[in-house]
């Protein structure tokens, strides 16, 4: 009797200690919004560095391409923390990235409390009924748990969202990161696919396979 209740008592430590060992989840970004390729992160960023240069001033008056560059960056942002494949990306760039986070969410109205994946998922059901001209659907699909106010004020303010030079600067500065990691084979500190090193894989943009990719 007394034998299985330390043993219970023993057994919910260890768990807390498996839990806390286990790498945090990576967001998953809808199909819809990304670029095909081998890594959807690094495919993320090379859309995010033109659509933000000269502060965003290209989004102005273009609200899809906005919803989808602000989910783009939640994403990349999110993978720079969660997955440890990006590791050797240095802390100097995760700071700047939090920063633009910021500066995007305040801009978009998006609430600061809003977690990556259920944030994702309602730009995403924004960007596909604006593919199809349905404003009012776009406007429902962003709610005011996640956006203050929410529906069409938020909409509405995807349409005008710069200047926006915290992101440009901070999107800027990691795809020059990846480049001189990929350059000096600084790979090695992040585990790659299936728990291997990167670092061999790379030769200048050559991707290893599965980098970042999301299953």
């Amino acid at each position: 009797m007394l034998g299985a209740m330390f043993c219970g008592l023993a057994a919910a430590p260890l768990a807390g200690c498996d839990e806390m060992r286990r790498p945090p989840e990576r967001s998953i970004m809808p199909a819809v919004l990304l670029t095909p390729g081998p890594d959807p992160v690094r495919a993320a960023v090379d859309v995010l560095v033109p659509a933000l240069a000269n502060q965003g001033q290209g989004l102005a008056g273009q609200t899809q391409a906005a919803v989808r560059i602000v989910a783009l960056l939640e994403y990349v942002t999110d993978a720079m923390i969660r997955d440890l494949r990006f590791s050797a990306v240095g802390n100097s760039v995760r700071v700047s990235l939090n920063i633009a986070r910021e500066e995007v969410r305040q801009a978009a109205g998006i609430r600061t409390d809003a977690t990556v994946q259920p944030l994702i998922q309602a730009l995403a059901g924004a960007y596909r009924a604006l593919d199809i001209r349905d404003r009012n659907a776009a406007a429902a699909a962003l709610p005011p748990s996640l956006f203050t106010p929410g529906r069409m004020p938020t909409l509405l303010k995807f349409n005008r969202l710069g200047p926006l030079p915290a992101s440009e600067q901070a999107i800027s500065q990691l795809q020059a990161e990846i480049r001189r990691l990929d350059e000096v084979g600084g790979w090695a500190g992040g585990a790659g696919a299936g728990g291997t090193q990167l670092g061999a894989g790379f030769v200048g943009s050559v991707l290893t396979p599965g980098l970042g990719q999301q299953y």
